[in-house]
């Protein structure tokens, strides 16, 4: 058994992929088992439940009686339980890994994992602190300026 699950355009490609494999095969178990007459049968369901027209002919030349909707159901879920698994370890991974504000809260020791509303108090208090530093840097450079108006003004006195 050779399990393929392309995406809807690649069903028929595949398709032909499988058959043509497996001929040497084919003919290797035909001359040691005396069988004149063996097929390969491909059953290939497409990622998004795509299925060739011919699959139906496969499925009974196997004798499988299988109703099409449920296969195409399950490809369909299959694909949306690879996408979610995909999508979840993501989002922990980027949680983790490139959210430096998270970081820098557990290196802190102000939260765990199991607290995404500590994290946002945690960025919100940093923004907070960043805005405060910023406005005492504008004070400071108004300061000076005043203070170099003062001097020059002082000095053409």
């Amino acid at each position: 058994m050779d399990i393929a699950s392309p995406w809807d355009h690649r069903v028929y490609e595949k398709e032909g992929e499988k058959i043509e494999k497996y001929q040497d095969l084919k003919r290797e178990i035909g001359r040691l088992r005396g069988i004149r007459h063996l097929e390969v049968v491909p059953v290939v369901v497409g990622a998004l439940g795509v299925v060739s027209n011919r699959l139906d002919a496969w499925l009974e030349k196997l004798g499988v009686t299988i109703r099409m909707g449920l296969l195409q159901k399950t490809a369909l879920l299959g694909t949306a339980r690879i996408l979610r698994k995909l999508l979840d370890s993501r989002r922990r991974r980027n949680d983790t890994k490139d959210l430096w504000p998270l970081a820098m809260a557990r290196s802190f020791g102000v939260m765990s994992a199991q607290h995404p509303l500590e994290l946002k108090r945690f960025i919100y208090i940093i923004i907070i602190i960043i805005i405060i530093i910023i406005i005492i840097i504008i004070i400071i450079i108004i300061i000076i300026i005043i203070i170099i108006i003062i001097s020059i003004q002082f000095f053409f006195i």
